[in-house]
């Protein structure tokens, strides 16, 4: 099988996935309309519902529950459900993958030529990256400094003894040097 089919066969069972989430979407419209129904014969508009709460009929919180529905039912009729949401990014993926099978990686993609200055940087990258790993080794070449008072031996017990929650001060002890030092030696 390969990489058209199978694409193929994701776009199907995307398509199954999207006429399904439609459907969910229209019950939970059809759902919230029976629900919103009721309250529409009292208040049938949020103007109403202002005006019952601004003569002292509803209280506050019976306020915002009446306008957080009137507010869900216009978003579920614009799409703007959580379901809406998934629904659109189920919708895009579908469009990407008729776009990868109407334009398989085989064939190069319309309008789109290739810059012949791409290799020329790849080539002055790679340059630059191998000088700048020369000057690294070329950095301290005769060794001097302040020697490490730790080998790297100890630097790694030191690590794993606060791994094992040995704390800095018990360590600094145990090493016979400075809290500061230890803690720069764990963190490096």
């Amino acid at each position: 099988m390969n990489e058209i089919e199978v694409l193929k066969l994701y776009k199907k069972d995307l398509e199954k996935i999207i006429a399904r989430e439609e459907i969910k979407i229209q019950k939970e419209i059809v759902k919230q309309d029976l629900k919103l129904k009721a309250i529409f014969e009292e208040y049938p508009t949020e103007d109403d519902v202002m005006s019952s709460y601004g003569y002292g009929c509803i209280t506050a919180h019976k306020k915002d529950q009446l306008l957080k529905l009137f507010r869900t039912k216009d978003s579920i009729n614009n799409g703007e459900s959580v379901d809406g949401e998934y629904l659109d990014l189920l919708k895009r993926d579908l469009s990407s993958i008729k776009f990868e099978i109407e334009y398989p990686d085989e064939t190069p993609l319309p309008n789109i030529q290739h810059d012949p200055r791409i290799e020329e940087l790849e080539k002055e990258n790679k340059k630059l990256k191998t000088e700048l790993k020369n000057k690294a080794e070329k950095y301290n070449e005769r060794g001097a400094g302040r020697k490490s008072k730790f080998t790297e031996q100890e630097v790694t017990m030191i690590k794993m003894y606060r791994i094992q929650k040995k704390t800095i001060k018990e360590l600094a002890e145990m090493y016979n040097c400075s809290v500061g030092l230890i803690h720069k030696l764990i963190n490096e």
